[in-house]
Order: C-alpha cells, then structure tokens, then sequence
C-alpha cells in the first residue's frame, strides 16, 4: 500500500511539473526573450545560490526531471549567455579605475548608523533665524585677552553654550528625549551639551560638556579645547561622547549660509551656527554694517511644535545679541 501511494504521488508530482514547465515557457515568451526566474522548475535551495551566485535561473539549462534546474546546474553554470548576471564581488575596484570603493567602516559606519536611526525616529524640522552678533564680537573681544593669560583660546562655542543652557532653562521641553517604548517625554534637568568636532581623519563625532550650566566660560573653552585635541589623537572615551541632552554643530568660517542639522537622536533639538560676517542691515531706518550670523534650530516636530521651536530660537538669540543677561 505504502508503495502504491509513494508511485501516485510521484505521478501527481510529475503531472505537475509539466503543467509548470508549460506556464513556464507559456510565459517566457510574452518578456521578449527575457526569462523570470520564478517562474523555473528549481528548489528553494537552488534559488538561493542563484541569488548568491548573480545568475538568472532562466538562463541555466536544468537537467533534472522536465527541466528542473538542480543545484549542480547552477555550480557548473559558466555564464556564456549574453544576457546572463555577472555575479558580484565584495573586492574594491583596482587603483587606477573610474571608481575607488572604501568599505564603510569604523567610526563611519557608527555615524551612518546614527544618522540613519535619527532620520527613521525623529520627525525633523527645522526654524532658521539670524543673530545681530556686534555685543557677541565685543564681549569676546574684551575677554580672550584675559582668557589668553590663562592659556585658553576664548572663541565663540563657549558663549553658545551658555546662551543655550539659558534658552533650554526657559524652554525645558527642548531639553528632552522621547522614550518610544514607554511612550513618555523624558525631560532633562541637567544641561549636557554635545559639540559636534572632527577627527584628524575628519569623522564626526560629538563629545560632551557636562552640567555645562555649572561651567563657567573660561572652563567651557578649555574643556572643548582638550575634547577636540582628544578628538583629533582618536582618544576619546566612551564617557566623553554619552550622555548629551542637546548639541551644537558649527563650522566656523567654513560654513555657508544655512543648513538643517540632523538631530543627534535620542536629543529632540539641535542648534546649528553659522560664520559671523559683516553685512548690511536696516537700525532705525538707516542702512548700516553690522556683525551678524545665521542659525539653525532642528527639533523633533513629534516633541516640539513649530511655534514653540521658534520662541526658543528668539530668546537663544536675546541671550546671544545681550551677552551680559546671562549672567543674570
């Protein structure tokens, strides 16, 4: 009995076979002699190194039972057809080609990474604005002489990161992150604030001043000083990059005009500075030159609506054209 199923069922399968076999090159022929490799006699497993392999199935002649392509088909197959798939390869292209190909690895490969999450969780937007920067310049004029004696250079990340500190006190909910699974705004009572810098290698990375509210200018310009040094000399510590409730992106005079920053995920903002330059403005109904620079606020638009971004953006920039109310 066992016998006389094993041999109907042998039937039914070979019955089948030919009926695929014949939707098979039913089919072929309305793709102008391309084939469709699902529509081939072959095993899960003979499909698989196919794929692996680059080779399209309708090109390789099965030798199993009605044209079945086994998976000694697809090993002995040379590719000798002009339409067949060249199979890929993981080498990098030899010097001296079109193309050079550098692996995505390293430090790189982390930020691709976070860049890639911050963009698929957080709902980005951002609020541009300018900065009339002539109390800014004068304040840092005045004190990188004293800064100078104590062997620090004073530039203006110090003063950013203090005027953020007192725009994130007034606007708390920017100091935050959103844990998803609890599905809570987690509000952040203390300030870490991350400065994006560069490696010699030029990768970014973002290192943090912590309780940054607690610092004062001078020590703030010395610690980003040795944070960038670490930076560069590839020394920094897992504890130097974690921990940051908000970040600062600038290029200095690098930068161009505006830009949106990619929010530092799980942070829901991110401030982005751009060079301070002279330019022409309207005071008091006169056309006149003024120390001015441009910035950007990129927030989580699912934790901070658009006209709060906005009220958060006028009063960094209060702190930054009044240096002196940050003291208050």
């Amino acid at each position: 009995a066992h016998e006389k199923n094993e041999e109907t069922f042998t039937k039914k399968e070979a019955k089948q076979d030919q009926k695929e076999a014949s939707q098979t090159q039913d089919t072929s022929s309305s793709l102008n002699g391309t084939g469709d490799p699902s529509l081939v006699l072959a095993s899960p497993a003979t499909r698989k190194l196919a794929r692996e392999k680059g080779i399209d199935l309708y090109e390789v002649k099965g030798t199993g039972d009605h044209g079945r392509v086994t998976l000694e088909d697809v090993k002995s197959f040379t590719g000798t057809s002009p339409s067949a798939k060249p199979a890929l390869t993981k080498t990098s292209i030899p010097s001296g080609e079109k193309e050079t190909r550098i692996p995505l690895k390293g430090i790189r490969k982390v930020i691709a990474q976070n860049m890639r999450k911050s963009v698929d969780h957080a709902a980005h937007f951002s609020h541009m604005d300018e900065v009339d920067a002539q109390n800014l310049v004068a304040a840092r004029s005045k004190l990188k002489d004293i800064a100078k004696e104590k062997g620090i250079q004073l530039s203006y990340l110090p003063f950013l990161v203090k005027a953020l500190c007192c725009a994130l006190k007034d606007y708390p909910i920017l100091n935050a992150s959103l844990d998803e699974e609890a599905q809570e705004i987690v509000v952040k009572n203390y300030y870490n604030i991350g400065i994006a810098v560069a490696t010699k290698d030029e990768d970014l990375v973002v290192p943090v001043i912590a309780n940054a509210d607690q610092k004062g200018l001078l020590e703030i310009a010395q610690e980003i000083r040795e944070l960038a040094d670490k930076a560069q000399s590839n020394k920094l510590t897992p504890q130097d990059l974690s921990g940051g409730t908000f970040t600062i992106t600038s290029l200095g005079v690098l930068a161009g005009t505006y830009a949106t920053p990619i929010i530092n995920y799980p942070q829901v903002g991110i401030l982005g500075f751009y060079a301070i330059q002279d330019r022409p403005v309207v005071r008091n109904s006169q056309v006149v030159i003024r120390k001015m620079a441009n910035l950007s606020v990129s927030i989580d638009h699912r934790v901070v609506d658009g006209a709060l971004a906005a009220k958060f953006t006028k009063a960094l920039i209060q702190y930054l054209e009044t240096p002196e109310s940050m003291l208050l």
